[in-house]
């Protein structure tokens, strides 16, 4: 058949999709996207690359996909393998992400540091951030920033103008992390949206061969909140804690088949989704705004599952926390002993349903707690992910 080939967005305000072109390209089987870059940087043009080998990634289940940069253009091009599961599977694309919109927002806080040197390596990080959100995922993203310069501003609005309708800011005074926390968690609730995507300003995902990663949010979607009752918090497995590739490896079925959450009340609040339990038609869950030691995110988890909600650990993602100094400052010693001392606090906050902290160690043993709390719920929810054939249909 013959190639086609059409322009991509000339305007670097858009970033090129696949799913922006025409069906006629994808019905007539063999397709060419083509995007004269003379009058762009080299900057813009790599990142129109890897925009399209992104997007190109979903559709190799039906197109075998050639990338190239010659001569100042980017083209793919391929051949389909299967005419009719392709077209209906580039209409249900759209669909997908369409949903994803609707169900998540992820909340940002950015607190910069007064020290100069440190608050650029935060800043500096904070934006990597931000870019790869944009990049990896299609979901809204709510900023909230404290302690910023006008001149700091301006670089997130150059940003966010890029992406009007995915990004929003709001500039807030400084205060503790859990005040900033809890109105994040309250604006969730008062949203539309069924999970909100709770982060610190250095977390990602790792997004190479490590399952789902960012395009579990996009499988969430597509089944629906519904389909995953029973789960009302979960966060990625955190790599510094344990390894994950000997479970993928002994069962692939499992975790390339399935979203699997496991009960696990270690949450850490660099990245963790939560449901929005108003939508849902059940109260809120807020951590205790007095509390103003070190160990808000366990505060949130204890809290949830004390007030008998579910927290899991989903095996489909794997955190991966950009390089930056710690607000929490560098000295081990010393964060062991703030983490140690907020502990303590949540240890007598809920001694009376059997939290303890563990003897001669600065963590809580949550043994008991757990098996008061717990109940009879499962600690293992396993949901299929959604197939090809079942999302075109």
């Amino acid at each position: 058949m013959t190639g086609k080939s059409l322009p991509l967005h000339s305007s670097g305000e858009q970033r090129p999709r696949l799913i922006d072109q025409p069906r006629a390209l994808y019905d007539a089987c063999q397709f060419t996207l083509a995007a004269q870059t003379r009058s762009h940087p080299p900057e813009l043009c790599n990142r129109w690359m890897m925009e399209l080998s992104e997007r190109s990634e979903i559709l190799h289940d039906y197109f075998s996909i050639a990338i190239s940069f010659q001569n100042n253009y980017i083209s793919i091009s391929g051949a389909s393998r299967n005419c009719c599961n392709a077209n209906r599977e580039i209409g249900r694309i759209g669909e997908v992400e369409g949903s994803l919109v609707k169900s998540f927002s992820a909340y940002i806080i950015c607190q910069l540091p007064d020290q100069p040197e440190w608050r650029i390596d935060r800043l500096k990080i904070f934006i990597r951030q931000l870019r790869w959100w944009l990049k990896f995922t299609s979901v809204r993203i709510h900023l909230r920033l404290a302690n910023w310069t006008d001149a700091e501003l301006v670089r997130i609005q150059e940003i966010t103008h890029s992406a009007p309708a995915r990004i929003t800011f709001e500039v807030r005074d400084p205060q503790a992390l859990i005040l900033h926390r809890i109105e994040c968690l309250q604006a969730l609730y008062s949203s539309e949206y069924d999970w909100g995507i709770m982060m610190d300003d250095d977390a990602v995902l790792y997004d190479t061969h490590h399952n789902s990663g960012s395009r579990l949010f996009e499988e969430i979607a597509a089944n629906g909140s519904d389909a995953y009752a029973g789960v009302d918090v979960f966060f990625p497995i955190n790599p510094a804690k344990h390894g994950f590739n000997k479970a993928w490896n002994e069962d692939p079925y499992l975790y390339g088949r399935h979203h699997v959450f496991r009960l696990n009340l270690d949450l850490k609040g660099s990245l963790f989704v939560v449901r929005n339990f108003i939508k849902d038609g059940r109260p809120p869950i807020l951590p205790d705004a007095n509390f103003q030691s070190h160990g808000e995110d366990t505060l949130f988890a204890t809290e949830a599952v004390r007030r008998n909600y579910t927290v899991f650990e989903c095996w489909n993602m794997v955190l991966r926390e950009l390089p930056a100094r710690s607000h929490f400052g560098s000295d081990p010693v010393l964060r062991l002993v703030s983490m140690e001392a907020g502990n303590e606090e949540i240890a007598r906050m809920y001694r009376s349903f059997g939290l303890r902290m563990t003897a001669g160690s600065h963590l809580l043993d949550k043994e008991e707690f757990q098996r008061r709390c717990w109940g009879e719920k499962p600690k293992t929810i396993v949901v299929e992910k959604p197939t090809r054939a079942s999302i075109a249909n």
